[in-house]
């Protein structure tokens, strides 16, 4: 499955919405399959699947038809959108695609030393970790 937007997310959603509570993690799930079914089609031949489209969520959600866009002060879209990021927080939590997240980022043996903060990189006295700490501060 491509990387999904927020716009995946409530297409997927807008679809879940449809069927009944109890039904809506297993319909998510056939979505990211169908998603990664055609990324994956579309990876080794070069062009959309026939059927599931371009390994989008959106594309396999707007086969399905969708309800319109809602507010967000909707519970049962609440709910929805909830039962699409469960399922996408289990698709990402594989080992498959931490694999794919370390050889892009690099393992922490190949970092710089230090004890992980962005800090440990710097001097202290250094224009970046004078930004890092004062950027840090403000968030607490």
């Amino acid at each position: 499955m491509m990387r999904p937007t927020l716009g995946d997310v409530s297409a997927a959603a807008r679809v879940v919405m449809q069927v009944a509570p109890d039904a809506q993690q297993a319909l998510a799930r056939r979505m990211v399959a169908d998603a990664n079914r055609a990324n994956a089609w579309r990876r080794v031949r070069g062009r959309f699947h026939p059927e599931f489209g371009d390994g989008s969520l959106m594309a396999a959600a707007m086969r399905l038809g969708p309800s319109a866009e809602l507010f967000l002060d909707d519970p049962h879209y609440i709910n929805a959108l909830m039962a699409v990021l469960c399922v996408l927080g289990e698709e990402f939590a594989q080992p498959a695609a931490q694999d794919t997240q370390s050889v892009a980022v690099g393992s922490s043996s190949s970092r710089p030393s230090g004890n992980g903060s962005a800090q440990s990189a710097h001097s202290p006295n250094s224009p970046a970790s004078r930004r890092s700490s004062a950027d840090s501060s403000r968030w607490r």
